[in-house]
C-alpha cells in the first residue's frame, strides 16, 4: 500500500533550484536516486538507528500508559517518521505495514531493542526486539488487534514478514520461536504468570494459521 508523505530530501542532493548543475553534481544525483529503496516507498535509506535514537525510541515508548496500551503502534510510527525518515507530516493513521515503515522494519526491525526487565519482572529475556518485546511484556492482544492482517511469511509480497530472524545463542530465532520459548519459560516458573500459557499456545497457533509463521530450524 503506498502512502504519499513529505519527506526532507538528503542534504547531499543537489537543489533542483539552482540555474547551473555541474556534471559532477547530476553524476551525485544519479548515484543517490539509484540508492533509494523500493522497499521504502521512494525514500532514501537512512540506514540502521544510532544507540541515541534506539535508546530515545525505547524511552518513549517504556511509560507505562504506552507499553501497555495501544499506543505503542503510533509512538512507533512517530518516532519513525520525525526522527529517522525525515518525514515533516503524514504519519498521523499510519500503521507499521504502511510504506515506508514496512520497508524500514524489514531491515531493521531487530536492531531496536527495547529492555523488558525495565517495565515487567515477569519478562523472559532482558532485551527484545519491538514484536518479540511486545510478547514479553503480556500483551499478546496487540497481535489480533494490529499485526495478523498485516503478516506475510516472507519478502514475496508487501508486509510484515513474519520470519525475520535473530541469531540467538547460534540458532535462528523467529517470533514464532519467542512465544515458543516464552511459553516454556512460564510452564516452568508458575509465578511468572503475567499472561497464560493458553494464551501463548493461542498465538503461536494463530501466527502460523495467519502469518505462515515458522520455526528458525524450519528456514
Amino acid at each position: 500500500m503506498s502512502v504519499n508523505l513529505v519527506f526532507s530530501a538528503p542534504a547531499d542532493v543537489c537543489s533542483a533550484g539552482k540555474k547551473q548543475t555541474s556534471f559532477g553534481e547530476i553524476s551525485k544525483l544519479i548515484s543517490v536516486t539509484s540508492t533509494i529503496s523500493n522497499e521504502l516507498g521512494g525514500f532514501v535509506d537512512p540506514g540502521p538507528p544510532d544507540v541515541f535514537q534506539v535508546y530515545d525510541f525505547c524511552d518513549q515508548i517504556s511509560e507505562e500508559k504506552n507499553a501497555f496500551g495501544y499506543d505503542t503502534e503510533e509512538i512507533f510510527i512517530k518516532y519513525l517518521s520525525e526522527k529517522i525518515l525525515g518525514i515533516k507530516s503524514g504519519y498521523a493513521g499510519k500503521v507499521v505495514s504502511d510504506e515506508p515503515y514496512n520497508g524500514y522494519l524489514r531491515k531493521y526491525l531487530h536492531h531496536f531493542q527495547c529492555d523488558t526487565r525495565e517495565l515487567t519482572p515477569f519478562s523472559m529475556r532482558e532485551k527484545n526486539s519491538f514484536f518479540k518485546h511486545i510478547v514479553d511484556l503480556g500483551r499478546p492482544d496487540y497481535f489480533n488487534k494490529f499485526y495478523f492482517a498485516r503478516c506475510v511469511p516472507d519478502n514475496s509480497k508487501p508486509g510484515l514478514n513474519v520470519n525475520q530472524y535473530e541469531i540467538i545463542d547460534g540458532k535462528k530465532e523467529t517470533l514464532l520461536d519467542f512465544v515458543h520459548k516464552v511459553t516454556t519459560f512460564r510452564v516452568n516458573d508458575p509465578t511468572r504468570m503475567n499472561q497464560s500459557q493458553e494464551d501463548l499456545r493461542k498465538l503461536s497457533r494463530e501466527l502460523i494459521d495467519n502469518c505462515g509463521a515458522k520455526k528458525g530450524s524450519e528456514l
